[in-house]
């Protein structure tokens, strides 16, 4: 038996066809191939259009009912010459397959031939850039193989005053919501020295950083007024130099040895860059005594310090005005620290 067809109408004018039920218009193919359903100017948007004025009714519904394995329906987006569809530089979007439990939209460009795994995944609300399982690292995920590939950036190149950032915080109902909300951003596009500014808020963004790492330095307002340079201890430690040492505490040591009476060599775990450094020192309870003063060893006639660049020998003694002259004694708590 011949199949049958049977609408309202098809309506034909210069070189348009129209399809109605009901006695209005649902399709039409314009003169020049454009295909609109629920609109009669589909040359306005592109070859398909689809339009409504009903909300949530603008859809267009590409299922697979078969319950196969594979393949999983797909849009594919490339150039058809007179040998076919090209896959040189084609992409193609596509969800899981009939089978799946676990629903995906993935994503590939590609040149060559169709690629076997997504290079971008939405699933459960998760963002995957070279992860098939995004929910594995969080809402969104960036994963290579490659050294040094894995990057994301943010790059403005207007040249405007305006700074790329990076915003976090909570959106409520009424949108971005200041309170207890944080970013970080770089230097404006305009400025010629790099930086990477911090700040956590509370009511509205700020104006300046709370904390900056810009030409290596770290730079940061913790009671001072304003945002300068921080200054790291490059060591330190607390001990106990009574015939032998006992390190009570220390950071940046590799070990402290007691070569004499009151004479103690100290060894840096990290060679520092030269020979000006800074050390604080403090001790106390020389021999019966509970005074006494620390400093460090001095060579003679050339008053240099015979200190490295990875050690020094600090010396406890009761006057700086001889100490090496049998006034040295042992410290029953000297301390160091060590500023570079």
């Amino acid at each position: 038996m011949a199949s049958t067809i049977k609408v309202d109408s098809i309506q034909t004018d210069t070189g348009n066809i129209a399809f109605s039920t009901v006695a209005s218009e649902r399709l039409r193919i314009d003169n020049n191939g454009n295909v609109g359903i629920g609109t009669s100017s589909p040359s306005s948007y592109g070859l398909l259009t689809v339009l409504s004025s009903t909300a949530g009714s603008a859809k267009i519904s590409i299922q697979d009912t078969s319950g196969g394995a594979s393949p999983a329906p797909l849009v594919q987006f490339g150039v058809n010459s007179s040998n076919g569809f090209n896959t040189a530089d084609a992409a193609r979007i596509w969800t899981t397959s009939p089978s799946s439990t676990t629903a995906a939209l993935n994503f590939a460009a590609y040149s060559g031939g169709a690629p076997s795994t997504a290079q971008m995944t939405l699933t459960g609300g998760n963002v995957g850039i070279g992860t098939s399982s995004p929910s594995t690292y969080g809402k969104f995920a960036v994963v290579s193989s490659t050294a040094g590939a894995a990057k994301i950036s943010i790059q403005d190149t207007s040249g405007g005053s305006a700074s790329p950032l990076l915003q976090f915080g909570m959106n409520d109902s009424s949108g971005f919501n200041t309170s207890d909300a944080s970013r970080i951003w770089t230097t404006a596009a305009s400025s010629t020295v790099a930086s990477l500014n911090f700040a956590a808020y509370n009511g509205s963004p700020p104006s300046t950083a709370q904390m900056t790492l810009t030409g290596g330095n770290l730079q940061f307002n913790s009671g001072y007024g304003s945002v300068a340079t921080a200054y790291g201890c490059r060591a330190w430690a607390n001990f106990s130099g009574v015939g032998s040492v006992t390190v009570r505490g220390s950071g940046g040591v590799t070990s402290i040895a007691y070569t004499a009476a009151g004479k103690y060599t100290v060894s840096l775990s990290t060679t520092l860059t030269d020979l000006n450094y800074s050390l604080v020192l403090g001790c106390c309870g020389l021999g019966s005594g509970t005074g006494g003063k620390i400093l460090v060893e001095d060579t003679g006639a050339s008053s240099a310090l015979s200190r490295t660049s990875s050690s020094f020998v600090l010396i406890n003694s009761y006057s700086f005005v001889n100490p090496g002259a049998g006034e040295t004694n042992n410290s029953i708590s000297s301390n160091f620290a060590v500023f570079r």
